[in-house]
């Protein structure tokens, strides 16, 4: 005969074990940031006022971070031909990176900034740019740098040197393949 005691426990325990597994995949599937406008258009109130970014030699290439909704962004990625402007999270998060792009390595101050995002996080205005079109990364100081696209490359395989002051890339599903943006 078993144990009623027994018996309760074994069914606490696989109880919890489903809802655990409940948990981690809801957790794996949820989006990072559910609104991101409303994040941007939280950096851009909060940021002083706009101007021009230079690159030059610097004692320190760290970008300074702002932390909205519990979250650390870099600053905002733009396109204006196409109407883009999302916030860039300061550092490279796959689960972040399927909401916002995200700084996957470099500086915009040294010119080797990458900044790496999902077609479903809003990332997939990418396949639309064209070469000589206007990108544009606001710092959290304000500062504002403008760059213009020089090559787009597809490829198979995650395989990029950072070879343009800025360059922009994502994972696209439906064709298998990378799309790496170089801006100078």
């Amino acid at each position: 005969m078993i144990n009623k005691k027994f018996l309760v426990c074994i069914v606490f325990v696989i109880a919890a074990a489903l809802a655990w597994t409940v948990f981690i995949i809801t957790e794996n599937n949820k989006s990072f940031v559910s609104d991101v406008p409303a994040v941007t258009e939280k950096i851009e109130d909060i940021l002083p006022p706009r101007t021009e970014g230079t690159v030059g030699e610097r004692t320190k290439n760290e970008m300074p971070v702002m932390n909205i909704d519990g979250n650390d962004y870099s600053g905002i990625i733009g396109v204006p031909g196409k109407n883009v402007k999302m916030p860039v999270y300061s550092g490279w998060d796959e689960k972040a990176a399927k909401s916002v792009p995200c700084r996957y390595s470099g500086s915009i101050y040294d010119l080797t900034f990458m900044i790496g995002g999902s077609e479903s996080g809003g990332f997939d205005f990418l396949t639309r740019l064209e070469k000589g079109e206007t990108v544009t990364f606001t710092d959290m100081t304000g500062k504002v740098y403008t760059f213009r696209v020089d090559s787009i490359v597809h490829r198979r395989n995650f395989d990029i040197k950072n070879d343009g002051d800025l360059v922009l890339f994502s994972y696209m599903s439906d064709v298998s393949r990378y799309i790496f943006v170089r801006c100078r």
